[in-house]
């Protein structure tokens, strides 16, 4: 499960909010992107260290909205969603271990064909799975 909650600690005290993946010892923090894409849907494709993380799941389960709830769209700070590629990406940073690395959100959106899709997944350090709990829960365990 993906939680996203303030922070309280000196480190992160200028951050807004964080992802907590793991509820293990080592934390990884996805920060506000400092490291915006640009409104004129010029995302720079040679950061160096980059790392990627691919957010799949079915058409209209709310990939989109996550992204943009994560990245707390404002007048200052918007990411392009750029119609001349295949996958929207979404520059943003990722701290682990006490490191900082330049990390894009993928999107892959639903109307591209499956050999496309499966062919975008190697070029990516993680994938996020998206899905709607009360289409996997059989009907016995849904309230009401």
């Amino acid at each position: 499960m993906i939680r996203f909650a303030s922070t309280n600690t000196n480190y992160c005290k200028n951050q807004s909010h964080y992802c907590d993946l793991f509820n293990y010892s080592k934390r990884i923090l996805l920060t506000n992107p400092d490291l915006a894409t640009p409104k004129n849907g010029n995302a720079p494709l040679d950061v160096p260290n980059v790392k990627r993380i691919l957010i799949i799941g079915d058409p209209g389960i709310g990939k989109t909205s996550l992204i943009k709830t994560y990245l707390e769209y404002s007048d200052n700070k918007e990411v392009t969603e750029s119609s001349r590629f295949y996958l929207k990406m979404y520059l943003t940073k990722m701290f682990f271990n006490e490191n900082i690395y330049p990390t894009y959100l993928v999107e892959v959106p639903p109307n591209l064909p499956t050999p496309d899709r499966i062919r975008s997944y190697p070029l990516v350090d993680a994938v996020v799975l998206c899905f709607a709990i009360d289409e996997v829960l059989p009907a016995s365990t849904k309230p009401g």
